[in-house]
């Protein structure tokens, strides 16, 4: 998670401080402003934060379940599991963890983004923006680590495949305009279907949607490895 962080916490930190400067910019051409639908200045430097944010959150989880699949690779799981500590309790605890690495890089970097961009800009409006966009972002954030659980939970060769969702987090917030991609195909990213924060506002109906999804998903990752086989161990 640490790395996750670190690198999250500075990309936000350059961008809150790079606010003042874009709030002049744009002050000095509203129209632009008003083209991107957006209220102020600060908005669009959030925007280009939230996709790092995101990504970066999801990315923890994604880590998490190579970590656990190169540890059954060399036997470590099997040697654990072959103590008291049950499949269930392990699985529980190791995806409690993780998810919550995940929610902390989010909501840390939304706290960082929020009071930088305040301090420079003077909107406490800024703050505010970045707090919804941390909290609107984290079903999208463990709705990713539930899948990455549900890979882990196959195969320790499966969690490869997770990393298919962070680059098309990122290809989605900085190149669907640009690429032009339908409307379809940028909802393939969990953060996108919830809504381009500050641009639009967040739909609850997909929030809540993606809740339920990830809490199935992590039930039916922890039945389908109570039930396979260890790959070594």
């Amino acid at each position: 998670m640490t790395p996750f962080l670190a690198l999250t916490c500075l990309w936000t930190l350059f961008i809150g401080l790079f606010s003042e400067e874009m709030t002049r910019i744009i002050q000095a051409n509203p129209s632009t402003l008003a083209a991107m639908g957006l209220e102020r200045g600060t908005d669009l430097m959030a925007a280009m934060a939230a996709t790092v944010m995101v990504a970066a959150a999801a990315a923890v989880s994604v880590q998490g379940a190579a970590r656990l699949g190169a540890e059954e690779s060399i036997g470590r799981l099997g040697l654990l599991l072959s103590t008291r500590c049950s499949r269930a309790r392990l699985w529980v605890g190791w995806w409690a963890t993780t998810l919550v690495s995940s929610a902390v890089v989010l909501i840390a970097s939304a706290l960082l983004l929020g009071l930088s961009t305040w301090a420079t800009s003077g909107q406490k409006e800024a703050f505010d923006t970045a707090l919804e966009i941390g909290g609107c972002y984290l079903v999208p954030v463990l709705l990713v680590g539930s899948v990455s659980a549900l890979l882990a939970a196959l195969g320790p060769r499966w969690p490869m495949l997770n990393w298919t969702i962070i680059l098309w987090t990122a290809v989605i917030g900085f190149l669907a305009e640009a690429l032009d991609l339908p409307e379809w195909a940028r909802d393939l990213s969990p953060a996108h279907a919830v809504g381009v924060l500050p641009v639009d506002d967040a739909d609850p109906r997909v929030i809540v949607g993606q809740g339920v999804a990830a809490v199935i998903t992590l039930i039916a990752s922890l039945l389908a490895f109570r039930r396979r086989s260890l790959r070594a161990g």
